[in-house]
């Protein structure tokens, strides 16, 4: 089996809106931030989670690949653009462009 992979960008939040996001859904999960370098996660107690920003885009790698999808519903709370790219086995791939709602309250 080949190389498993998925990433999800954000169009217009900033990095400290995405890290706010993603560092809130952790810690309702029961996990927590820390920073530490490239290091291999320990499956049911870390999650790896990179963030990468550049010119109106940031990048969320997340360590669990079964988990993404409500990682991306999460993301959407943040009612930006989102572009979800996945690549499975090393030679199957695709993307989806999500567009979330307005939140009205």
């Amino acid at each position: 089996m080949g190389a498993r992979f998925q990433s999800t960008a954000v169009r217009g939040a900033s990095a400290a809106e995405v890290r706010g996001v993603v560092e809130s859904w952790l810690e309702r999960r029961g996990f927590r931030l820390v920073e530490v370098p490239l290091v291999p996660c320990h499956d049911e107690v870390d999650r790896g989670v990179y963030l990468f920003s550049r010119e109106g885009w940031t990048v969320v790698v997340y360590s669990h690949f079964e988990e993404e999808k409500r990682l991306v519903r999460e993301l959407m709370t943040l009612e930006r653009p989102l572009l979800h790219v996945w690549l499975f086995a090393s030679d199957v791939w695709g993307y989806v462009l999500l567009k979330a709602p307005r939140i009205r309250g």
